[in-house]
């Protein structure tokens, strides 16, 4: 996944995000704030490591927050995410994004979040 390589690049290599989607073509840019915000996974979802490092985890939050194409996004994005400001001692952040009044958010009478019309 794409979010990884940037999540992997950014931890190494200590580059700031920006500088990184500038070496990418628009079609990959666009492709990557689209796809499922998965460098915020770690965090959110694993068990807390000190493999993980809280600032670097708290600089890509916000900048995922303020960058993301969040209408574009997968139903899971938002738990995923909103975990992950919890786990930053974001909470309202967390409940901010639960909240936002975007299509993938809809919970559907089956318990499942809408993703598109075929699904």
């Amino acid at each position: 996944m794409l979010t990884l390589s940037l999540l992997l690049c950014f931890q190494l290599q200590a580059q700031p995000i920006d500088s990184l989607l500038a070496l990418k073509n628009d079609s990959v840019k666009q492709g990557l704030l689209t796809d499922p915000p998965s460098v915020l996974s770690a965090y959110g979802m694993l068990p807390a490591s000190n493999m993980l490092d809280t600032i670097i985890m708290y600089n890509i939050f916000n900048w995922v927050w303020n960058n993301w194409r969040w209408p574009k996004t997968w139903g899971f994005d938002s738990p995923i995410t909103a975990m992950t400001a919890t786990r930053l001692g974001l909470p309202e952040k967390a409940t901010d994004l639960l909240m936002m009044p975007i299509k993938t958010n809809t919970c559907l009478t089956n318990g499942h979040n809408y993703e598109e019309d075929r699904l």
